[in-house]
């Protein structure tokens, strides 16, 4: 990201950016300058003279001209896993068929967890797990960086909306205690009418 095959747009706010990545943009931007055409041809260090502003442009631009790639690689999958399953005990044409169902569902799962990403970037403002990586994978990269990582963003989303489960939980256990006591003095009543 950010480099020669996904040059990315010049960074408007680079506030958000660490101290040492902020330098290390800087002293590449300055040799780049310098360089030549030619060798401008063969530099391997951060670039801002693109326009890709996330790491989904920068994945779009590296697979154009593969287009349909994954379709046909999901269907050689599938025919692969369906080969020669004429003649076969039940056992392996059902390991086969479960072996054609796993190629379907790579795809499927590959998109979810795109949006699941993007849902977690949109909603939480955060990217990577634990701790987030340089680059935004749907937000914009020049006007800052993800400065927190998801298991922090999802814990304050918690954090804000647990009161009004623990009010829950708290008038669920009075109710259920008030019905046990009510229902303990039905039972232990001796008198016969």
């Amino acid at each position: 990201m950010c480099k020669k095959r996904c040059p990315c747009a010049k960074i408007t706010d680079d506030s958000s950016y660490s101290k040492e990545a902020r330098a290390v943009f800087a002293k590449d931007a300055a040799t780049y300058a310098k360089l030549s055409a030619r060798q401008k041809e063969d530099f391997t260090g951060y670039r801002f003279d693109g326009k890709i502003k996330n790491y989904m442009e920068c994945e779009t631009l590296s697979f154009q001209g593969y287009e349909g790639l994954v379709e046909k690689t999901t269907e050689s999958c599938i025919a692969e896993a369906r080969k020669n399953n004429s003649g076969k005990s039940a056992k392996e044409r059902a390991a086969r068929e479960s072996k054609a169902a796993l190629c379907k569902t790579d795809k499927a799962g590959f998109e979810a967890f795109r949006v699941l990403v993007k849902a977690l970037e949109t909603n939480l403002d955060c990217q990577g797990m634990c701790t987030p990586s340089t680059w935004w994978w749907n937000k914009d990269i020049t006007t800052g960086s993800p400065q927190v990582g998801c298991m922090l963003g999802i814990k304050r989303n918690f954090n804000e909306t647990s009161g009004a489960a623990a009010v829950v939980m708290v008038i669920a256990v009075i109710v259920s205690l008030t019905l046990f006591c009510c229902s303990c003095g039905a039972i232990c009543n001796t008198k016969e009418d």
